[in-house]
Order: C-alpha cells, then structure tokens, then sequence
C-alpha cells in the first residue's frame, strides 16, 4: 500500500536549517513538491506541510538519529526504545534532554555532552565515555559506524561540532517523534514496531531514520570536494541535477515545475540551498525503495530492533 505523503525533513538545531521536501500520491504517480522550510506552529503534519492530512497515510522520514546505543541502553535498563521514549523529559527522566554544561552533570539519565565548550580542550570524549562508562566505539549505534560508502557518523550523545546530531535529535524526538508516538496508536516506529511494508499497511503514519549521505550512492550523487567542489555550492548542487531528475523519472514520481526549478537550479544561492538538496536527495532516496522494494529492512538482531534502530537504506548486513 502506498503512503499518500512521503516526506522527508533535513534536520538542524536551528529552526532555519530544517527543511522539508514532499511528494504527494495523486492517482497512482508522486507529485514532488518545491523543498519548503519546516513550519514552527500547528500539528507535526502540518509542520511538515500536510495540510489536508484527514485519513490519508504518511511516511515520514527524518535526518536524525532514532533509537540508543545498545551498551548504553543495557547500562541505563532501557529494553524497549519506544517505551523509554515516552518516558525521555518526565518523571525518573526528567533531565534527559537538557544538555550538560559541566562533565560533572553528566549522568545515565543526562547523557547529551557538552552543552558549548568556550576553551579548547576543556570539554574531551575522556570526560563523555568515563561518566558514562562505555567506550567511544560503543556509543556509535550500529548503523552509525563506518560503511564502505560513507564514514562513521557523529554518536547520538556527543554534542560538540559541525558533525554532532545529539541537539538535533533532541529538537527532533520532543518536538515530533515523542509526540506522534504517544498520543497515536497508529503511528508505527520503524524499524522498533516492525518491517516497512506491514506498517505501511497497518498504520497511518510511519516515521523512520534517514542519512541523506546514504541515498548518495543509491541516486548516484557524488561530490567532488575541494574548493567549490562540495555540498556547499551551488554549482556543485546543479551538477547533480541530472542523477536527482533521473532518479525521480525512475520512482513512479513527477517534478513539479518549482521542485524542476530548485533542483536544476542548485536549490539557490542561500544558506540553506545543502539543506534543501539534502531533503530532496531523503525524499527521492525514500520514493526509490519503496518503488523497488529493495533495502527496506532492518537486520534481524533483536537489539537493532529494539533499542538501536536502523537507518532505512542501509544495508541490513550492517557496517
């Protein structure tokens, strides 16, 4: 069964820098939509630009992590993500999301560090991996380690640096992920609440984890690096024009003459033209797999499945 929204949320600590690309199911081809920025009032679907949501369904896709370190969840008693996020900023946990200024405030129940670090060297991962007791290599989640194709991805509680996603998952989990779960039965969490295609049918919203870096290669994105060569400039963006055309030509899907414009256009000059690329790139990353069916699961181990989560796109077979 198709979602009749597939949306897709670039994320960042700034609301300016979460941006949003949307394909809508009409008669049975997508109609991709202009990249818009996320909104900051009314419900999480509107904010994300379904504004006729009613019985329709959704897959929702976001650029942050979504599940916990498996070591630091078997420290902390957490057997089931989705139950414990329920819980994150309440009660026992009621410290989860605020961010540590000192590593003395650092706690299994607090374990975001550092909140900013004035003086070089005064916040360290020595100080991070001793109070939690775990090891750096063991705070990446499975899916976050290094692959063939991408490198190792910044762990979910540091939170210091251009590559960190700790802030960003914190903004993410309270503001949508939390909420949607908790006050809807019928929202499945994938890949905790089951395989992709049974929750597209069973539910009306499924929300998953993405890495836009990941549908590179599926869409066959490749940056140059160097100076003018990145995601970063425009031109650099334009240059790929041709692989997120194609790809959208060979998912079932239509470009609206806006989503035409931004893409050929290297979605403009401004400061968010990379977040806006990056939230077409998820957007027709997601439309591929469910139009091949391929790369939709995550692996078979209980605590991917449980408490760590997986990245839609990546290969089961892991790093």
């Amino acid at each position: 069964m198709l979602p009749d929204f597939v949306i897709h949320a670039d994320w960042g600590v700034n609301p300016t820098k979460r941006v949003a690309a949307l394909a809508r199911l009409l008669g049975d081809r997508y109609v991709i939509e202009a990249p818009h920025q996320v909104g900051q009032s009314g419900s999480p679907q509107e904010r994300l630009g379904v504004r006729d949501a009613g019985a329709k369904r959704a897959l929702i896709g976001f650029d942050f992590p979504i599940g916990v370190p498996a070591s630091y969840a078997e420290r902390a008693g957490i057997r089931s993500f989705r139950d414990a996020l329920t819980e994150f900023g309440h009660g026992d946990w009621h410290d989860f999301y605020s961010v540590c200024a000192d590593a003395t405030e650092i706690s299994l129940r607090r374990p975001f560090f550092p909140y900013s670090c004035p003086t070089k060297g005064m916040c360290t991962r020595d100080h991070l991996t001793s109070a939690l007791g775990i090891n750096w290599s063991e705070l990446h989640r499975r899916c976050e380690r290094k692959t063939a194709t991408r490198p190792a991805a910044s762990p979910l509680f540091w939170t210091l640096g251009g590559k960190q996603v700790g802030k960003g998952a914190i903004s993410g989990w309270r503001e949508f992920v939390q909420p949607m779960v908790a006050d809807n039965s019928e929202v499945g969490l994938w890949p905790f609440d089951g395989a992709l295609l049974p929750l597209l049918e069973s539910s009306r919203c499924v929300i998953v984890e993405t890495y836009p870096t990941e549908f590179y290669g599926h869409l066959g994105v490749r940056f140059l690096g160097g100076k003018g060569g990145g995601k970063r400039s425009q031109e650099a963006r334009s240059r790929a024009a041709a692989h997120l055309i194609a790809a959208a030509e060979g998912s079932n899907a239509d470009l609206s003459d806006a989503a035409s414009e931004a893409i050929t256009s290297g979605f403009g000059p401004h400061g968010n033209g990379e977040d806006a690329f990056d939230a077409m790139v998820g957007l027709l990353g997601m439309l591929k797999l469910l139009n091949d069916g391929a790369r939709t699961d995550a692996p078979t181990d209980p605590t991917v499945r449980a408490v760590e989560g997986w990245i839609l796109g990546q290969s089961p077979a892991g790093s």
